[in-house]
């Protein structure tokens, strides 16, 4: 692209640029993402397989369909079964949790000593004021607010539920549907690499195609490194907390850890 010598012609083009690019990067996730989705992440999973179906062609001497096959389903295979443990272990503890924090609230309902050295105990976590009038009246009281809480909060669940289970029957052929795409879509990008990629570099004019080609090494190597940097910080602190806490013993483990690894990668970006 050659821009304009004179200082404001070369504004304006460039001012014209960012609007067309603007409006395609518009046009493209308002009416397009839904359709293109299921394809770009199984151009991404199968440029990830990618080193492992060469290295089963070429050492292992498995031909490159079947190794495409095989390294498919172990990805799939691992992935889910890491996502069922992990969301079983967040269920456990998450229902554990609800069931402690119900037998806490009916034990300050219930036992005056408790919920009156609870509260001093949080008392004396605040300096500098006396909080135990407030806190006492706010337990006297809680009963009452609680119900409130409640009722409001099932006014407005009744409203939201009937939708919601009726999105998630339709939702899961969706689901179905889309991820067998995946799958499928990830097979042929993995097989048809090359063909693909040669392609699509067709549709490209020829004085374009060095610079297509450095601008897409240059997208996906700076992409790459930054989802394995972040990936690499939630994964590290995730594990150390898990780790230590399990060690010591703490419930709720890996809620806690995987809470804070979260929190803990928002001020990054």
């Amino acid at each position: 692209m050659t821009l304009p010598e004179e200082p404001y012609k070369k504004t304006a083009v460039l001012i014209m640029y960012i609007a067309a690019a603007a409006a395609a990067v518009y046009l493209f996730f308002n009416y397009l993402w839904g359709i293109a989705a299921p394809f770009l992440i199984s151009y991404v999973l199968a440029l990830c397989i990618r080193p492992v179906v060469r290295f089963l062609e070429k050492h292992a001497k498995i031909p490159k369909k079947l190794s495409v096959i095989v390294t498919v389903l172990a990805l799939v295979t691992l992935l889910g079964w890491l996502l069922y443990l992990a969301f079983n272990r967040l269920f456990t503890e998450l229902s554990n949790l609800s069931q402690n924090v119900q037998g806490l609230i009916d034990r300050l309902s219930n036992d005056k000593d408790y919920a009156n050295s609870f509260v001093d105990r949080i008392n004396d976590l605040i300096p500098f004021v006396d909080m135990r009038d407030r806190l006492t009246d706010f337990m006297n009281n809680f009963d009452d607010q609680f119900e409130n809480l409640i009722i409001g909060f099932a006014d407005k669940l009744s409203g939201v539920v009937l939708p919601f289970m009726g999105g998630l029957v339709s939702f899961l052929p969706n689901a179905f549907l889309y991820l067998m795409i995946v799958l499928l879509s990830t097979y042929y990008f993995a097989v048809d690499y090359r063909r693909i990629h040669a392609f699509c570099m067709t549709l490209v004019p020829k004085g374009l195609r060095p610079k297509v080609l450095r601008i897409k090494q240059e997208i996906g190597s700076t992409i790459g490194k930054f989802a394995r940097a972040y990936g690499m910080i939630i994964l590290i602190t995730f594990s150390e907390l898990f780790c230590a806490f399990s060690i010591l013993g703490f419930n709720y483990s890996f809620v806690i850890a995987l809470l804070t690894a979260v929190i803990d990668i928002l001020p990054v970006l």
